[in-house]
């Protein structure tokens, strides 16, 4: 590996773990050991944003963005959080250091990406070009969950901060895809603000 790669490696694993222990020591209480494994289990396999989706589903207004909703995490989880989880095998915190007593089961997939943040930014993203609103709210959980995995010891900070950049990137495309396949007829288009992207 180029030597100049390996360093900035490095300097990333060094990072991560001076976070990963900064919170450990300085932010653990009584109080988030409570909260924080239930608001990380909203995140799990999607759970919340595809419940989410099934109710946005209902309006007419907001059925398309449920729908791309769908399709862009459903892409997001099979090529990020499995394919690319599965190439990098990048092992969890907690594998590498037992140090730390877990406050949920222990993960058995890899580290990077986090797949929770990663479906979280992509139905972020997808709802914030929509409703601002209920998008408000829904980058505020998502920022709960991605903090969630990095205080429960399962994931490094990259990996967190490499499913936003990618979950930006799937909704992106998404809304874009979207948009094409509304101007072709093949999904029913709803009013006012598919406009601007087609």
């Amino acid at each position: 590996m180029n030597m100049d790669l390996q360093a900035i490696i490095d300097i990333v694993k060094n990072i991560d773990w001076t976070i990963l222990h900064l919170i450990q020591n300085n932010l653990r209480m009584d109080i988030l050991d409570q909260i924080f494994p239930i608001i990380t289990r909203l995140g799990d396999m999607g759970a919340v944003w595809i419940v989410l989706s099934l109710i946005l589903l209902i309006p007419r207004r907001t059925r398309r963005t449920a729908v791309l909703m769908l399709i862009g995490m459903a892409a997001a989880y099979l090529l990020g959080a499995v394919m690319l989880k599965n190439y990098i095998a990048r092992p969890r915190p907690c594998w590498l250091d037992d140090s730390v007593v877990l406050l949920i089961a222990e993960p058995k997939d890899y580290s990077f990406p986090s797949g929770h943040t990663l479906a979280g930014t992509v139905a972020c993203f997808l709802i914030n070009r929509t409703n601002k609103v209920i998008g408000f709210f829904a980058v505020i959980l998502m920022l709960l969950i991605a903090f969630s995995r990095m205080y429960l010891y399962v994931h490094f900070p990259s990996d967190v901060l490499a499913g936003l950049i990618l979950g930006i990137v799937f909704g992106a495309v998404t809304w874009l895809v979207g948009g094409r396949w509304a101007a072709r007829g093949k999904l029913p288009k709803e009013p006012d603000f598919w406009e601007n992207v087609i």
